[in-house]
């Protein structure tokens, strides 16, 4: 005949090594010693961080479960892990009793979101370049652009202006002196001198003219006070006389 250690009170059974309290706990609720296999079970759920109340627990609910108003304290502790295994038993656990295993959870939840949110910030700041490259490349076209437009519209030719101002500034013998001043010959027709009539006054035709390609390629071999002296001796020059 088998002799079981028999418990009062279920406090007692709590003082006993994880393996003597698998068998106190399987003789005093199921009347008999456990099985090999019974006890690897238990001892694994131990090893797992589980309660040896919610082992007790577990125990009480099997069929072979006798006596078990004979323990005191017994059903007072199955009341309680039958609420603690409640849904708002569970959630007092992990904000309370379970807090260590909570703070864990917690602190590995938060630790995974952190990763995330230095990937997302590496990402973001790697798009933020890209996108300050892009709009420092798209910036410096948009300036090569409008350098463009504004050389190309100040060297449009004074004729296609005609239609922006209807009455000319300077007059035809105004042109055609103009041009015997600064180039040495006269216009080479009459749509030419129509055209150059509508600059603002003469000092802008006389400047637009030295700054054709004509007039800069017989000065091109000047040095600067040569150029220089060109000039003024061109400017000095009496207009000529204009016959019609």
């Amino acid at each position: 005949i088998e002799r079981y250690m028999k418990i009062n009170h279920i406090t007692e059974i709590f003082s006993f090594s994880e393996r003597e309290f698998i068998r106190v706990a399987y003789e005093n609720l199921l009347g008999r010693a456990p099985d090999e296999q019974g006890m690897r079970y238990y001892l694994g759920r131990l090893a797992l961080g589980y309660s040896r109340s919610s082992i007790i627990f577990q125990l009480a609910r099997s069929a072979e479960a006798k006596n078990l108003s004979s323990i005191q304290g017994l059903p007072g502790l199955l009341k309680q892990e039958r609420f603690r295994q409640s849904g708002l038993g569970r959630l007092l656990v992990f904000f309370g009793r379970g807090r260590r295993q909570s703070a864990q959870l917690l602190s590995d939840q938060f630790g995974a979101i952190s990763a995330h949110l230095d990937r997302a910030a590496n990402q973001l700041a790697s798009a933020v370049e890209l996108f300050a490259q892009f709009f420092a490349q798209w910036q410096a076209s948009r300036e090569n652009v409008v350098n463009r437009i504004e050389r190309s519209t100040s060297s449009i030719r004074p004729e296609l202006q005609v239609a922006t101002n209807p009455t000319p500034p300077l007059s035809k013998d105004d042109v055609t002196r103009a041009f015997h001043r600064i180039l040495g010959r006269a216009p080479e027709s009459a749509v030419v001198i129509e055209a150059h009539r509508h600059f603002p006054n003469l000092n802008a035709l006389q400047q637009h003219l030295r700054q054709s390609a004509e007039y800069q390629a017989r000065t091109a071999s000047l040095t600067p006070a040569a150029r220089r002296a060109y000039h003024q001796l061109r400017a000095a020059l009496p207009a000529p006389e204009l016959e019609f």
